[in-house]
C-alpha cells in the first residue's frame, strides 16, 4: 500500500506572549516502563522514541536537549483527537494554541516517520540563517526548524487515528514549548 502523507508546521510568528508550560516534578524524562503513562496514546516506547530523536536533531545544531511532558502531551492528544473527528488536518488560529505545532497525517503512519519528516525538511535550510524570517517559513522548513528551536525545552505527542476512503489514517501531533517559529527568533 502506498503511504499518504500531509504535514503542516506551526507558524507561531504572530503570535506574543505565549504562555508557557513548567513540567511537573515527574515530567522532564519520557516514562522509563512500557505501559506508563505519557498524557497521550502514545507508549512510553514511542514518546522515549520521540524526544530521542528530537534530541539527536538538537545535538547537530548546538541546540539543548528536550525532555517530555505529559502536561503537554495530554494538549497534543486533544487536538490530534479533535483533527480525527473533524478530518481536517490545520492548525488553530494564531493565538489559540498555546504550543508550537507539528502535524503529520498518513496511512501505515508510525511517530518517527514523522519525525523524519519533518527533519527532512532541512534540506530545504539555506546555510548560515540562524534567524526566522517570513521568507525563509515560506520555503518550507517550519517542521525543521520548531524540531530544532533554540529556545524549546519540553515536547508532548498525541496521535489518533480515523478512517477515510477505506484507509486508516493515522494523525501525529507534537507540541513543543516555548514554541518556535518566531519572526526574529534565533532558530538555534
Amino acid at each position: 500500500m502506498t503511504r499518504l502523507l500531509r504535514s503542516l508546521g506551526c507558524l507561531t510568528a504572530a503570535m506574543v506572549g505565549v504562555s508557557a508550560c513548567t513540567p511537573s516534578p515527574e515530567e522532564g524524562a519520557p516514562p522509563h516502563a512500557a505501559g506508563a503513562s505519557t498524557g497521550s496514546g502514545l507508549t512510553g516506547q514511542q514518546a522515549r522514541q520521540m524526544v530521542h530523536f528530537h534530541n539527536e536533531k538538537r545535538a547537530e545544531v548546538g541546540s539543548g536537549s528536550v525532555v517530555w511532558s505529559s502536561q503537554i502531551a495530554r494538549y497534543a492528544q486533544e487536538r490530534a483527537d479533535a483533527i480525527a473527528r473533524s478530518r481536517r488536518l490545520s492548525h488553530l488560529p494564531p493565538g489559540e494554541n498555546p504550543y508550537g505545532e507539528n502535524l503529520a497525517l498518513g496511512t501505515s503512519y508510525t511517530v518517527l516517520d514523522a519525525c523524519r519528516d519533518w527533519y527532512a525538511e532541512k534540506s530545504e535550510m539555506p546555510v548560515d540563517v540562524p534567524i526566522m524570517t517570513p521568507a525563509l517559513f515560506v520555503r518550507g522548513v517550519g517542521h525543521y526548524t520548531q524540531m530544532v528551536w533554540k529556545e524549546t525545552s519540553a515536547i508532548g505527542a498525541g496521535i489518533a487515528r480515523f478512517e477515510d476512503d477505506g484507509y486508516v489514517m493515522t494523525v501525529i501531533v507534537c507540541c513543543y514549548d516555548p514554541p518556535g517559529n518566531r519572526f526574529g527568533g534565533a532558530i538555534y
